[in-house]
C-alpha cells in the first residue's frame, strides 16, 4: 500500500463537521434550485423546442452532476477516508467529463446568441433542435476523448492489485503518470483559450451589431459625428489600453505603498511631492482608461457623468506640471512638511479655477434636458461654448483614428510609467525599500 498513497492531513472533528454540513446543505440547496429549473424545462413544450433553453438546461444538468460528485467524494473522504480505486476512478471520470462540458456549453450558447442577433433571418435554419442535440452529443464525445486516454493508460499499466486497493480519492493518486498530467494541462489550456476567444468575440460582435444604428451618431444639438472602429481594431485598442493601465497602475501603486509604509519618506518634502505626482498619474490614467473603454462598450454616456469624469481628468492633468515645477524648486523654497502640503492644496485650488468656469458656464447656459441626455464622452460635446473651446486643446482635431489612438497612448498612458521610473527608481533610498514589495 505504500506505493499507492500520499500523505493527507485530516481535519479535527469540529472542523470536519462544519465543512461537511456546509457542503451538504449548499449542495442540497443549489441542486434543489437547479432541479426546479430542469422540472420547469421538462413541463413546458415551449422550452423543449428552443435551442437556447436546451443548451441552458444542459449547462444546469452538468452543474448538478459536478456538484453532486464533488459533495459525494468530499463526504466519503471524511466518513471512510479511503475509497476503492475503481470506484474513485468512476467518480473522478464523471466529474472530469462534466467539467469539460461546461465551458463548451457556454461557448455554444454564445455562438447561438451571436447567430440570433447577427443573422436573425437564418437563425431558425441554423439553430434547430436536432442540431442542438447533435452539438451536445459532440461535446460529450470531446469530453470522453479527454478522459478515456487516462483510463485506458491506467488499465494498461497498473496491476490488478492497484484497482482493488483503497486510497484517498485524488486525481493524482488514481491517474499517476506525469506525462498524462502534462497532456491534460496542455489540452485544458488550449481548449479554454479557444473557448474564451469564442465567447469574447461573439459577445463583442453582438455589442457592435446592437450599436450599429449609432455608427454615425448625430443627436441634434448634443453630439458630433463619431466614426466607430471595426471589431478587430476596437478589440486591439481596448486590450492594449487596459493592459497598460493595469501594469502601470500596479507599478505606481507599489510606489505609493512603499511611501506609506516608511516614515522616512513621509517626513521628506521631496518624496511627498513625488507621491503626489504618482497619485495624479494614477487618477488621470484610470479616468482616461474608463472613458475610453466605456466609449466602446456603451458608446454614449450620461452628460452629467461624462462631465464629472472629464473634470477629474482635467484637474489631474493641470496638477502634474505644477507638481514638476514645485519639485524643481523644492530645496530653495520648501523646507517643511506643512508648507509642502499647503503648496499641494494651492495646486488643487489652481486646478479647480481652470475647471470650474467650464462647469458653471454649462450649468448656466444649458437646459436640464441636456444634462439628462447621452453623448459620446468628448470634451467638445459637454463643454460647448465656443469661447471656452478656444482655450482648450481638444483631441478631435486629429482626423485619422489610428493616429489619435497612438497619440492618446503616448500622452495619457506611457507617461504614467515614465514619471515613476524617472523620479522614483533613480533614488537609492526609495529603490532600496521598493524592492521589498516587488515580486522576486
Amino acid at each position: 500500500m505504500s506505493n499507492f498513497t500520499t500523505v493527507v492531513y485530516r481535519d479535527s472533528l469540529n472542523v470536519a463537521i462544519i465543512k461537511n454540513v456546509v457542503t451538504v446543505v449548499l449542495c442540497i440547496f443549489i441542486n434543489f434550485i437547479n432541479g426546479t429549473l430542469v422540472h420547469t424545462f421538462r413541463k413546458h413544450q415551449v422550452f423543449n423546442m428552443n435551442p437556447r433553453y436546451i443548451l441552458y438546461i444542459h449547462l444546469v444538468l452538468n452543474d448538478m452532476i459536478l456538484l453532486t460528485i464533488f459533495t459525494l467524494i468530499m463526504v466519503l473522504s471524511y466518513i471512510v477516508y479511503t475509497l476503492n480505486i475503481s470506484f474513485c476512478m468512476f467518480l473522478l471520470s464523471i466529474g472530469l467529463l462534466s467539467t469539460a462540458n461546461n465551458p463548451f456549453t457556454l461557448a455554444v450558447m454564445a455562438v447561438e446568441c451571436y447567430i440570433a442577433v447577427c443573422f436573425p433571418l437564418r437563425h431558425s435554419l441554423i439553430c434547430t433542435v436536432r442540431k442542438t442535440y447533435a452539438v451536445i452529443g459532440l461535446m460529450w464525445l470531446i469530453g470522453l476523448l479527454t478522459v478515456l486516454p487516462d483510463i485506458f493508460y491506467a488499465l494498461a499499466t497498473e496491476s490488478l492489485d492497484f484497482f482493488r486497493s483503497r486510497m484517498f480519492c485524488l486525481s493524482a493518486n488514481v491517474f499517476r503518470n506525469p506525462v498524462l498530467k502534462e497532456r491534460r494541462d496542455v489540452s485544458n489550456i488550449v481548449c479554454l483559450v479557444i473557448i474564451w476567444l469564442t465567447i469574447f468575440y461573439t459577445y463583442f460582435r453582438i455589442m457592435c451589431v446592437a450599436k450599429a444604428a449609432d455608427t454615425c451618431l448625430l443627436m441634434s444639438n448634443f453630439t458630433t459625428v463619431v466614426y466607430r472602429d471595426s471589431l478587430n481594431v476596437a478589440i486591439i485598442k481596448n486590450v492594449v489600453t487596459v493592459v497598460l493601465c493595469i501594469f502601470i497602475n500596479f507599478i505606481n501603486g507599489t510606489l505609493v505603498h512603499t511611501f506609506r509604509k516608511h516614515q522616512v519618506f513621509n517626513m521628506n518634502p521631496r518624496y511627498i511631492l513625488y507621491v503626489h505626482l504618482v497619485l495624479n498619474d494614477m487618477i488621470l490614467l484610470t479616468t482616461f482608461t474608463l472613458v475610453y473603454v466605456l466609449s466602446y462598450i456603451v458608446y454614449t454616456l450620461n452628460v452629467s457623468f461624462c462631465m464629472f469624469l472629464l473634470s477629474i481628468a482635467i484637474l489631474s492633468n493641470v496638477n502634474n506640471p505644477f507638481t514638476l515645477a514645485v519639485m524643481a524648486v523644492e530645496h530653495s523654497l520648501i523646507c517643511t512638511v506643512q508648507k509642502t502640503y499647503a503648496v499641494i492644496g494651492l495646486m488643487w485650488l489652481i486646478g479647480l479655477l481652470t475647471v470650474l468656469p467650464d462647469i458653471f458656464n454649462a450649468l448656466a447656459t444649458e437646459s436640464l434636458d441636456f444634462f439628462r441626455s447621452r453623448v459620446f464622452c468628448f470634451s467638445a460635446n459637454v463643454f460647448r461654448n465656443p469661447v471656452l473651446k478656444e482655450r482648450r486643446d481638444v483631441s478631435n482635431i486629429v482626423a485619422v483614428r489610428t493616429i489619435r489612438f497612438i497619440i492618446s497612448i503616448l500622452i495619457h498612458v506611457l507617461p504614467r510609467l515614465i514619471s515613476p521610473l524617472v523620479y522614483g527608481l533613480r533614488d537609492k533610498m526609495f529603490r532600496k525599500y521598493l524592492r521589498k514589495y516587488l515580486p522576486s
